[in-house]
């Protein structure tokens, strides 16, 4: 007898719908079909009568099963953790217990990984970490220990410190800086009101935030171990006929001729100025300021014996914008300055001793608009083109620019920049020839990054790179009437493919350049995004002469390259000697040369001379940090005071000697990091791998 759902009515006549399986009764179709889902398990209709048997069928089952005795060692068909031993009555799992520090090591793990944390950075907090740890018994001294978190502390090292800045009334538009020796009510060039009413209150105005170069100083020489390095001054010794530093130079040996580096304390600096964006589509430029201390880098920048780095760099001021008065924003920097070298530092110690130094200027830098900027100059498109001579610019007959051919004009005197001379391209007067180390043009450097990078290298690219590859009209020669360019006629011409296989070939070779190679070595034909000056000089020694110098068919356009290429590497030597200074002009006379007679035989089209949110208040709280941070850096020796535990540095040089020879008079060396591999000493003993290394190659 089989059964099925079958409709039936009650006295009621409501509709009712009955399972076949358990005979209860649904008022739906679709209950009675959630109600099914019980039976899923079964798989074909049964008896009513016969509904019990199945369970006692299964029951009797189970307990058989239950007899069937446990064998570990049978064969399975599934992988699992659990072990398997003799006697084991089903699977054996041990529950894992963390100790409290595999815990604490998995929460670090967690937020680094959480917050995107390098794993170089993720090292380092572990090794502070266990130096904590180890430190245990010196914080049960102290009084309620703890980490302070970054609002605490930048309060306690600025209490410690007692470094502060200084505020200065400027403009609202950020056209000049108001002198505090003159009670001045209105900006002179916008005319905007210095002073601004609200509520009845007449103080509002907008300031700018500097740090006093006189106050950090004598912090850094109250420093014993400080002092001694800037010293490194007066105690370095000068190899004849070599150039390694700033006092290797003509222009310092010209101001130890007039006493003004007599104490070993003395401190020569740089100042830097540059602009920047606070975010990536800023349009708001913000001006920075640095003092480097040259013992030898506002920067301020001391200059040092030994290659500057970011310890002697001294942020002074962010100017929030550009400001058109740049000499009102330098004058404070500038009158300090000059007050330090002619009256100089007195550091009196608690022990009654006096420490007396003084403090000079030797260089001003930025890049190129901005020393042109500092010097007042007229600018690269003017008639006297160039702020170190007075050369003449010549325009083309078509287009803009200038051409300066003469290799022989007149250099500027010191004079044009101390009272200005408008004639010659020097606007006014400048600033900072009220300092006694003012040497003229001279005192106006450029770095490699602008100078070389962002200079020559950038402009070679666009020559031979962008003209090719984006039709870059404004280098290529113009037909007689002007109507026309003539790209056959364009000195640098090459084939677009022939171009963007070269940066192929650059990609190709990524894997074969060396771990030590310093830049990114990316397309840089393709991936213009982004580029940075130190690929702009990667990009000027390398693939200029390796990969682009061979696809030019005319011999004088490849030597002329290949010139220009040797004199800028010579430039960028760390040490120098007359030798490769004669070498490095006579390579960069061959490139001028040659530039002559295109211009000469109208080949070449110039566009330009070859080579040619208010924020006051934040930036200058930053600037603050900075100074006090860098200050720490210099003259606090954490890792004396705290000594933590640091991971063992290596070079590519470190090697491990090998005793043995081999058959092939051969030294083996292992890398000195091999005795630092985890996975290495969890299979073996390091002093056994090595003999057993030593045995295989004798």
């Amino acid at each position: 007898m089989s059964y099925s759902n079958k409709r039936t009515r009650s006295s009621t006549d409501l509709p009712s719908f009955e399972c076949n399986f358990c005979s209860l009764t649904y008022p739906t179709s679709k209950q009675l079909h959630n109600h099914k889902r019980i039976h899923k398990t079964v798989n074909t209709p049964v008896a009513k009568e016969n509904l019990q048997e199945p369970v006692v069928q299964s029951a009797s089952a189970q307990t058989n099963l239950e007899d069937v005795p446990f064998d570990p060692f049978q064969s399975r068909i599934f992988k699992a953790s659990c072990n398997f031993e003799a006697g084991d009555q089903g699977h054996i799992y041990n529950n894992n217990i963390f100790m409290t520090s595999e815990l604490f090591s998995i929460c670090l793990n967690n937020l680094v990984t959480d917050f995107g944390v390098s794993t170089d950075l993720h090292s380092l907090l572990v090794d502070l970490l266990n130096t904590v740890i180890r430190n245990n018994d010196k914080l049960k001294e102290e009084y309620n220990p703890k980490i302070l978190y970054a609002g605490p502390v930048n309060t306690l090292i600025k209490s410690k410190t007692d470094l502060k800045s200084y505020e200065y009334d400027i403009c609202e538009n950020v056209c000049l800086l108001f002198d505090i020796t003159k009670d001045e009510d209105k900006c002179s060039i916008c005319k905007a009101y210095r002073y601004k009413e609200i509520d009845g209150d007449s103080s509002l105005v907008p300031v700018n935030i500097m740090m006093s170069i006189g106050d950090q100083l004598a912090r850094l020489l109250g420093n014993d171990k400080t002092r001694a390095k800037l010293q490194c001054r007066a105690n370095r010794q000068s190899i004849s006929n070599e150039i390694s530093d700033y006092f290797d130079g003509e222009e310092y040996k010209t101001l130890k001729e007039q006493q003004l580096f007599d104490s070993p304390n003395d401190i020569a600096i740089a100042l830097f100025l540059d602009g920047f964006v606070n975010q990536e589509k800023s349009k708001q430029q913000l001006t920075i300021v640095h003092d480097f201390l040259y013992m030898g880098y506002l920067r301020l920048i001391f200059f040092f014996v030994s290659r500057c780095t970011d310890e002697y760099l001294i942020q002074l001021a962010i100017i929030p914008g550009k400001p058109k008065d740049l000499d009102s924003f330098l004058l404070p920097i500038i009158d300090e300055i000059s007050s330090l070298g002619k009256h100089g530092l007195i550091i009196k110690k608690f022990n009654g001793e006096q420490i007396k130094a003084k403090v000079h200027m030797v260089m001003a830098s930025g890049d190129i608009p901005q020393v042109t900027q500092f010097c007042h100059h007229t600018g690269h498109m003017s008639n006297k083109g160039c702020r170190i001579c007075e050369v003449e610019g010549v325009s083309p007959p078509h287009g803009k620019g200038k051409y300066y051919q003469d290799r022989c004009a007149t250099l500027r005197t010191k004079d044009d920049f101390v009272g200005g001379k408008k004639a010659t391209g020097i606007k006014e007067a400048n600033i900072f020839a009220r300092l006694p180390t003012f040497s003229g043009s001279c005192f106006y450097g450029l770095d490699e990054m602008h100078l070389i990078g962002h200079g020559i290298g950038k402009l070679i690219y666009k020559l031979v790179v962008l003209s090719n590859t984006e039709s870059l009209e404004a280098y290529w020669p113009k037909s007689e009437d002007g109507s026309h360019f003539l790209k056959d006629r364009y000195t640098f011409s090459l084939k677009e493919s022939d171009v963007k296989l070269a940066g192929r070939q650059i990609q190709y070779s990524r894997s074969n350049i060396p771990v030590s190679f310093q830049g990114s070595w990316d397309n840089i034909i393709d991936k213009r995004e982004g580029v940075r000056a130190i690929d702009y000089i990667d990009f000027l020694l390398y693939v200029i002469s390796t990969l682009l110098v061979p696809l030019f068919t005319r011999q004088t356009t490849r030597k002329a390259l290949l010139a220009l290429v040797k004199g800028c590497s010579i430039c960028l030597q760390w040490n120098l000697n007359e030798n490769m200074i004669v070498e490095m002009e006579n390579n960069f006379n061959i490139w001028h040369q040659f530039l002559d007679s295109e211009i000469t035989e109208k080949i070449y089209q110039s566009e330009s001379s070859l080579p040619k949110v208010f924020s006051g208040k934040n930036a200058g709280n930053l600037v603050e940090r900075l100074a006090i941070r860098g200050y720490l850096n210099c003259s606090v020796d954490f890792d004396e005071l705290v000594n933590p535990i640091i991971p063992t540095r290596t070079s590519l040089d470190d090697f491990l000697e090998l005793s043995s020879l081999s058959p092939y008079n051969y030294d083996h060396q292992l890398w000195s990091p091999f005795e630092t591999i985890p996975y290495i000493q969890e299979f073996t003993n390091i002093p056994t791998f090595t003999k057993e290394l030593q045995t295989f190659y004798i």
